[in-house]
């Protein structure tokens, strides 16, 4: 039944400790030193422990209720879910009350994490497996460093960063049109559901080297600056890869496609040094782009755009691009100028293409490879001022001004 207690003291022994009453609530700081078994509520209980809560020395943790505490840390290990929980430190100024807990599994049933949305308050995991509904809420900055698996995810009302360091394979990831940072930054994971980032702090995608898979594609045109790194994919059916609207940043070098045939738009780009961005993947996806601009002064970058469907560059190519390639495209244009007089593009390659290419604004570029092709092709710039030795493959009609 219920306990209220100004203290409990257990600094040590191995016995099981259950507390099962509907209400448990203890004054002080609370440490359970027993290395037993350790059980905090058996349903719809609430513990609230108002002066914080250390239990990592108890074999194991199993919770079925409502734990709390006023403005104080808890510290958990590892966390078996009894029933659908919920944990939170209700902190109420910045830098106090952090949640910290090891490895949930959750056998299907739902957990609640806060701390009360402070600067400071933050909450730490390690890894989650098995749970029905993850929500993070009112936090003051989220990590987990472990793999996370649910059935839905829901990040909401958190100051700072929620961030995901290993894979995160959920069926359904929600947001919210709020302001704080997100970030994906495993080399893995698989998010299947047509997922909307509504956050409008920054986005970060993927690492170097890795694949993230977003099945039924995503939308991204909240965030203030999507980071992206890795290999970004949509899998399902015509689903579309939508990084429009605010800026897009290239950390490392990035494929973005799958084998959806949706849309992929992104933002103005812009590409860190030595790196290479690469979207589509030779299929039918229709191709949207703003500006696309490398890193001045450092090592080049390079644009490859492969695929079958419309490309259509709104605005300008440019600042130390080193080669930009056009492959299997069904029909190009670029509204911009294409390299400047200043700073011109390495080598601009033409291939493989249906349909027409075009130049709507000035070209300057060292080299254009075109060594074969059908396509027609029009420079209709101001200024087109192409460096070395060209000649033109294709077969299609060529217009020159």
């Amino acid at each position: 039944d219920n306990l209220y207690a100004t203290a409990i003291t257990n600094s040590a022994g191995s016995f099981a400790l259950k507390l099962y009453g509907s209400t448990t609530s203890i004054t002080n700081a609370t440490t359970f030193g027993t290395s037993g078994a350790l059980y905090l509520g058996n349903g719809s209980d609430t513990l609230t422990f108002a002066g914080g809560l250390t239990a990592t020395a108890p074999i194991s943790r199993t919770i079925n209720g409502t734990i709390n505490s006023t403005n104080t840390a808890i510290n958990l290990g590892a966390l078996t879910l009894g029933g659908s929980s919920s944990i939170n430190t209700n902190a109420t100024a910045i830098n106090v009350a952090d949640l910290t807990i090891g490895a949930v599994t959750g056998a299907g049933f739902n957990l609640t994490l806060a701390t009360g949305a402070y600067a400071g308050a933050e909450i730490s995991g390690s890894s989650v497996s098995n749970v029905g509904t993850l929500t993070i809420t009112h936090s003051g900055g989220t990590t987990f460093s472990g793999t996370v698996g649910a059935t839905t995810v829901t990040l909401t009302n958190t100051v700072g960063t929620i961030a995901f360091n290993d894979a995160l394979t959920v069926t359904t990831l929600n947001t919210a049109n709020q302001a704080y940072n997100l970030a994906l930054n495993a080399s893995s994971g698989t998010i299947t559901n047509a997922v909307t980032f509504s956050n409008t702090g920054t986005l970060t995608l993927g690492t170097s080297g890795g694949t993230l898979t977003f099945t039924n594609g995503l939308t991204a045109i909240a965030p203030s600056t999507k980071y992206l790194s890795g290999t970004i994919t949509a899998n399902t059916g015509t689903s579309v890869i939508n990084l429009a609207t605010t800026p897009v940043s290239i950390l490392a070098t990035t494929a973005i496609g799958g084998t959806a045939t949706g849309a992929i738009s992104l933002g103005a780009t812009t590409l860190a040094d030595n790196v290479t961005l690469t979207l589509g993947t030779g299929i039918a996806n229709a191709i949207n782009l703003s500006s696309v601009a490398g890193t001045a002064s450092g090592f080049a970058s390079n644009l490859t755009i492969n695929t079958t469907g419309a490309v259509a560059v709104s605005s300008t190519i440019g600042t130390d691009i080193g080669t930009l390639t056009i492959t299997n495209s069904g029909g190009t244009t670029f509204s911009g100028a294409v390299g400047t007089s200043s700073d011109r593009i390495a080598s601009v390659v033409l291939t493989a293409t249906t349909n027409t290419i075009e130049f709507s604004d000035n070209l300057y570029a060292t080299a254009i490879t075109n060594s074969a092709g059908s396509f027609a092709l029009k420079l209709y710039g101001s200024t087109t001022s192409i460096t070395n030795a060209t000649t033109f493959g294709t077969s299609g009609a060529l217009y020159l001004g």
